[in-house]
């Protein structure tokens, strides 16, 4: 495996120098920010680029921040550990005990222990701390079997969908075919309190943006109602365009409303299931889930859907189009994969599940 080690020197530069000789050890290709100040593009770039085509992304915490850059306002290390987030890659987090973190530092902290519960996080003292530790989860990632098992399940929990047939007819009707990905706990959990999902709203909003899901610019609409946090793109009825939705029983769903042209909105399956991986790695990374995960997606409504191919989009000169009012397609929850497994399972789920969207969008009638 490729292990991207990434943090700011200054305080941590022991541990740095310590590290690539480590993994080499264990059998990895250590990268990090000194390999690359010899490469003939910039530095920032080139370790943004190692990230991209990393396997496995190890992240030290320190005293120090680093210096934010001025087109993002993020350290070079919080935009490396944005790409890892994306990626949806293993990200090994460690933090140095015994220092007082600045500001700016203690803020990406929180930032990043939110993101890494329930994930690969340790502190250390010294630097032999450090590489035993480091050691123990290239060894856990090394012993990690098949990431992805499916299973059958009788008593399946009760999907909430975005998009409801009989009551949604306002908001969706007007602004297009809406795919939504459902993540539902399976079996006995602690539900979660609604002092959590307040502290929640922040990180998941952040999430949001890391992942692409939100723009910079996309203003939102966060809180939470009715038992449930709901993260959106700001707009007119009861749900935006974007947005995601965590309930008190684990229950994540996350949303996007499908491009369209004058002609309608093209169901393109290539694309369906792109967006599906990018759905599945953002309700996933929520980490909210214990056990076992119940899967379910649905696109709709289909009036003024075609099946067709995604790059036709604006060279359309007519077509016949799907007229079947507020109909949708919808893959109901039959399986079951646990929760560790949605990171890396992301496509094959978002394979499966789109090849029961299309078969249920086929046989709807028009």
């Amino acid at each position: 495996m490729k292990v991207f080690i990434s943090s700011v020197r200054r305080g941590l530069e022991d541990e740095r120098d310590a590290l690539p000789g480590l993994i080499q050890a264990s059998g990895h290709v250590p990268k990090r920010f000194e390999d690359y100040t010899a490469l003939p593009v910039p530095s920032r770039q080139a370790c943004l680029d190692g990230v991209e085509d990393c396997d496995v992304y190890l992240l030290l915490l320190g005293e120090f921040y680093g210096d934010p850059l001025p087109d993002t306002g993020k350290a070079p290390t919080e935009e490396e550990f944005v790409v890892a987030r994306r990626r949806n890659i293993p990200i090994l987090v460690f933090r140095k005990s015994g220092v007082v973190p600045e500001k700016v530092q203690e803020e990406f902290i929180e930032r990043v222990e939110a993101y890494a519960t329930g994930r690969f996080r340790a502190s250390f003292e010294k630097t032999e701390g450090l590489l035993v530790a480091v050691v123990a989860a290239l060894r856990a990632l090394d012993a990690q079997s098949s990431p992805l098992v499916w299973s059958s399940a009788i008593g399946l929990p009760r999907v909430q969908w975005i998009f409801e047939p009989d009551r949604s007819r306002g908001f969706l009707s007007s602004s297009g075919t809406t795919l939504e990905m459902h993540l539902l706990q399976y079996g006995p959990s602690d539900r979660l309190t609604l002092r959590s999902l307040e502290a929640m709203v922040r990180s998941v909003a952040t999430l949001g943006r890391d992942l692409d899901h939100f723009t910079v610019g996309d203003a939102l609409d966060t809180g939470v109602v009715d038992d449930k946090l709901v993260v959106q793109v700001a707009g007119s009825g009861s749900y935006g365009d974007r947005g995601i939705r965590i309930s008190r029983d684990r229950h994540v769903a996350a949303w996007e409303t499908l491009p369209r042209d004058n002609l309608g909105v093209i169901i393109d399956p290539r694309d369906v299931e792109a967006r599906l991986v990018r759905l599945v790695t953002l309700a996933s990374q929520t980490n909210i889930h214990q056990g076992q995960v119940a899967l379910a997606a649905s696109l709709g409504p289909l009036d003024f859907t075609v099946e067709g191919v995604a790059s036709d989009f604006g060279r359309r000169s007519s077509t016949t189009l799907r007229m079947s009012g507020q109909a949708a397609a919808r893959a109901e929850p039959q399986d079951l994969v646990t929760g560790d497994a949605l990171s890396r399972g992301a496509p094959e789920i978002a394979s499966e599940i789109t090849a029961r969207l299309m078969q249920a969008y086929r046989a709807e009638p028009n």
